[in-house]
């Protein structure tokens, strides 16, 4: 545990939690918890770590952008408008219960958000999308594939959407 945990130390914050048997249980903002069923062995710590580090809902970002991209996933965009000075997390919070509805209907992908006035250009490049709300569909990050979902939508007509477009 300490091994790995030293390893990844600026990916996460680390407990150990004094009990019977030892497990690793990982837990990301407002998602159920993974537990790491395997023996304790640094590598296999590691690599369950690697495959889990990304939150299902997180945000998309200069920090995380490449990490997302690496999982060669799809990507469910939820891209609500917003102001430069506005705290992004605070300003998608009450979405994160649709976010999270659309996650759970699919597996393979990543829903992601982020602040779209502050990566306004990077989403016109990246997603061709230049007003908001939008949802964006990328079947898997590594095609230049993207179907858009312009204006309002909740979790039903973008799960809808989904559906529609795989």
């Amino acid at each position: 545990f300490t091994k790995a945990a030293s390893a990844k130390r600026q990916a996460a914050r680390w407990f150990r939690v004094p009990g019977k048997g030892e497990t690793v249980t990982l837990r990301h903002y407002q998602e159920d918890p993974i537990e790491f069923v395997e023996e304790l062995e640094v590598g296999a710590l590691k690599d369950f770590l690697a495959e889990n580090i990304l939150p299902r809902v997180g945000m998309l970002n200069t920090d995380t952008y490449d990490q997302y991209y690496s999982k060669k996933m799809g990507l469910l965009a939820c891209l609500y408008p917003m102001r430069k000075t506005e705290d992004t997390e605070a300003k998608v919070e009450p979405y994160r219960a649709d976010m999270q509805a659309i996650a759970k209907a699919f597996p393979d992908y990543y829903v992601v958000y982020t602040n779209t006035e502050d990566f306004a250009e990077a989403l016109d490049e990246i997603f061709g999308v230049k007003k908001f709300p939008s949802f964006v569909v990328k079947t898997k990050t590594d095609s230049k594939r993207k179907f858009i979902l312009q204006g309002e939508f909740t979790a039903q007509s973008a799960v809808a959407f989904v559906k529609k477009v795989e």
